[in-house]
């Protein structure tokens, strides 16, 4: 069975599947077409880190799931969504001091990127209530769902989220 099924197959159940480390080829970059959204599935990583008085740092995966190398760059978009679907509060920011890059993903390898949520009680008097967010991959079109409940501001940038990089986002 090939990976990308495997990795498929255990994130359906709900499991964090392991994934090869990307390596960027300069010949494969330039060959790579930029992914899109049917090749590319998101999936939240399992940070085994603690939140802290900042907020909590939520690991977001991108695994090509399609038998072709494709490329990433950027910051994949974050929204977070409330009751009836709606909007809970400004999308996420581009976090301060990164810059994106071009990301190579073979066939089953997985890219990833930090979306940091900050704490809605200290920064805004009633916070909302996400209960899914949307995340957009850079450079594709269509945001996948993926059921992810906390508290953040209405009104206020709460969230921030890194550029895509290589590998799987495995705490440190």
């Amino acid at each position: 069975m090939p990976w990308a099924k495997v990795a498929a197959a255990a994130m359906a159940a709900g499991l964090a599947a392991p994934a090869a480390v990307a390596a960027a080829s300069p010949a494969g970059a330039a060959a790579a077409a930029r992914c899109t959204s049917g090749q590319v599935l998101a999936w939240i990583g399992l940070s085994g880190r603690p939140g802290t008085s900042r907020g909590v740092a939520v690991p977001l995966e991108f695994t090509n799931a399609s038998a072709m190398t494709c490329t990433l760059t950027g910051y994949p978009g974050v929204i977070a969504a409330g009751a009836g679907g709606r909007a809970a509060g400004p999308a996420a920011g581009h976090q301060p001091g990164t810059r994106p890059h071009l990301t190579v993903l073979l066939p089953g390898q997985t890219g990833h990127a930090v979306l940091t949520i900050g704490v809605a009680r200290s920064a805004c008097r009633k916070p909302a209530t996400a209960l899914v967010v949307r995340i957009r991959p850079p450079g594709t079109g269509a945001a996948q769902q993926i059921g992810l409940r906390f508290s953040l501001c209405a009104r206020r940038r709460t969230m921030v989220v890194s550029p895509v990089s290589q590998g799987v986002g495995v705490p440190r």
